[in-house]
């Protein structure tokens, strides 16, 4: 299920699927290390829900919702099993269509 990293719950897990195309913030999410593939796991909301804490890549970083409001995501739980074709290895992750026939292994 497509959603955005703001409505993301506390404990919850996900992956970076792709960016509002008209982001006034993509430059800025991008230098922070919130690419595609990425998991990214919410830690703390503020009690407004602004700033939000996320783990990612080993490290915690507090982002405002309006630009979490700008990151696609695609639930963790709905992740399945697959055999990677990138690196021929059992990895859990998620296959996605890129154009012709090419795939991207999101891998943990």
């Amino acid at each position: 299920m497509q959603a955005y990293l703001s409505d993301l719950k506390i404990g919850s897990k996900a992956v970076i699927t792709g960016y509002i195309k008209e982001s006034k913030y993509r430059h800025k999410i991008l230098s922070m290390g919130l690419t595609r593939g990425t998991t990214v796991e919410v830690i703390h909301k503020a009690p407004l829900g602004d700033p939000i804490e996320i783990k990612l890549r080993g490290f915690h970083l507090s982002i405002r919702k309006n630009e979490a409001k700008e990151i696609l995501i695609f639930y963790h739980e709905e992740i399945i099993e697959h055999q990677c074709l990138g690196c021929k290895q059992e990895k859990k992750g998620f296959m996605k269509r890129w154009g012709w026939g090419k795939r991207k292994c999101y891998s943990e």
